[in-house]
């Protein structure tokens, strides 16, 4: 296929419902300053609302239009724009995956997202908004370069050779959203008060004067309402928080299955967006396992993978069992390759890092404690930095490390535990830092980098004595050159964009 094409026309529908929000909000604020000017004034409203109509179908129209892809034998092209025109040339051989993405409407009319990842970009760097079903699989088998047998309708696709390795039953995805507890309804409500008080439908400070807020009847409001009332209130909130967090889990992980089959693991899942990712092998750089004290106490944890040109959306990395047993991520792991990591990595930073850690917050709670002769009401206020102290050194006691016989293990954390897997042949960078205060007691901290890792959430290990930082730097730079002389001996393919050498910066 050489000629240029266009995206399905129902695209021209999708772009003009993405403007709707807008226009609605646009229309609200005009109503409302017209709201009193009588008979003239709302036909002129409506009057706007037609040519806004018109200019809205116009645009869209000629989005459609000036938007056109072409796949040629090496490359897809992309030119888009009305007034300014773009042309992007994207190498196949740059392509970390073709991503298809099935949001509801697209689901109805039988089209479907197109999202072209490469490795050296956090973001896509082409987008096909609506393409149909057929057109869109035959994108993805080209750009990967191989043709799959498909199974018809809207059934899962998989090959013979592909294997199951994890999937999520409604029963684990409904309990995975339990655990998932979140108050951003109540962040959203707020956010819709205030935009109805800024177009003036609304007047929040008439509400709070007739609340009582901050005065004597809000006091007495509250004694009237009473314990009973406060507590159903609250259990009211938590309800709402556990039915937003089923929610969201309920719509992003619906029927979640990852398959192995050529080039690496495939990710499917969604509710309203159906979408498929290739988690591909040879760009797997780290593998990282999370826990939260309830979900672990239970015996689940997540697995994700970061892998170059990894969605920035998700921390930089892609999620590949976000709710699994012990053995389930095990088998995950040894189908892509990396080891199984130790519970309790063997190593631990040395006891002077609890005075980096704790000692500031100790010394600051005799000062605050010092406000209570002032301010009595403050005197509880010297037990936060205790707490925090205790937190820390929690922390510390959690914080270990150890050298398998083929990876780096880091484990950090206290109510979020992580333990992140390194195999030798894919560091980057070795990094051992100093501050002030580690300076003064003798102690670095070691920071490890791959390729195309996010800019906040890299592996470190922090506060060990300053000569085992060199040491353990040196020891890994051992490691890592007869590791990638063992890949390229077996013959395995590499990232086109995979590092040369690791450097070690002080």
């Amino acid at each position: 296929m050489s000629d240029k094409q266009r995206l399905h026309p129902a695209a021209m529908i999708g772009g003009s419902l993405k403007a709707l929000p807008g226009a609605a909000a646009g229309l609200i604020g005009l109503m409302t300053a017209t709201r009193d000017e009588g008979f003239m004034a709302a036909a002129g409203v409506f009057g706007a609302i037609g040519i806004g109509l018109v200019i809205m179908a116009a645009i869209a129209v000629l989005s459609w239009r000036r938007f056109t892809y072409e796949l040629l034998p090496g490359e897809i092209i992309i030119e888009q724009g009305i007034v300014s025109r773009q042309r992007r040339v994207i190498p196949f051989d740059r392509v970390q995956d073709v991503a298809i993405e099935r949001p509801l409407l697209a689901r109805l009319i039988g089209t479907a997202r197109v999202r072209v990842e490469t490795g050296g970009s956090a973001a896509d760097e082409g987008k096909l908004d609506m393409v149909s079903l057929d057109e869109a699989r035959r994108l993805r088998d080209t750009i990967r370069g191989r043709q799959e047998r498909r199974s018809a309708g809207d059934q899962p696709e998989h090959t013979a050779a592909e294997e199951i390795l994890f999937e999520m039953a409604l029963p684990r995805v409904l309990l995975f959203g339990l655990l998932n507890f979140s108050l951003l309804f109540i962040a959203v409500a707020f956010g819709v008060l205030q935009y109805l008080d800024d177009i003036g439908l609304v007047d929040m400070e008439d509400w709070v004067d007739e609340a009582g807020v901050g005065n004597e009847k809000a006091v007495e409001a509250a004694g009237e309402i009473g314990l009973a009332g406060l507590a159903m209130i609250g259990a009211l909130v938590v309800l709402l928080g556990f039915v937003t967090g089923v929610a969201r889990t309920l719509a992003r992980e619906f029927g979640f299955r990852l398959t192995a089959g050529e080039g690496g693991l495939r990710r499917r899942r969604g509710l309203f967006t159906l979408s498929e990712v290739l988690i591909p092998a040879r760009r797997t750089q780290a593998a990282r396992l999370d826990r939260r004290w309830l979900s672990g106490w239970l015996g689940f944890s997540s697995l994700s993978f970061q892998t170059l040109g990894a969605d920035q959306k998700e921390g930089g990395v892609q999620v590949a069992a976000p709710f699994a047993c012990a053995g389930e991520i095990e088998r995950v792991l040894d189908r892509i390759g990396f080891p199984r990591p130790p519970e309790r990595p063997p190593h631990r930073t040395p006891r002077r890092a609890l005075l980096r850690r704790c000692g500031p917050w100790v010394a600051l709670a005799p000062v605050l404690a010092a406000l209570g002769f002032i301010r009595p009401e403050l005197t509880f206020v010297a037990a936060a930095p205790l707490l925090i102290a205790l937190g820390q050194a929690l922390a510390w006691s959690r914080a270990r490390y150890g050298l398998l016989d083929d990876a780096l293990v880091v484990r950090s954390g206290l109510i979020r535990r992580r333990i992140w897997v390194i195999p030798y042949d894919k560091l980057q960078t070795l990094s051992v830092t100093r501050g002030p205060v580690q300076r003064a007691l003798g102690l670095a901290t070691l920071a490890v980098d791959t390729a195309g890792a996010p800019a906040l959430g890299t592996p470190e290990i922090p506060d060990l004595f300053a000569e085992d930082a060199e040491a353990l730097a040196r020891t890994l730079l051992d490691r890592f050159y007869p590791a990638r002389a063992a890949r390229k001996a077996a013959v395995i393919q590499e990232s086109p964009v995979a590092p040369e050498r690791v450097t070690l910066a002080t």
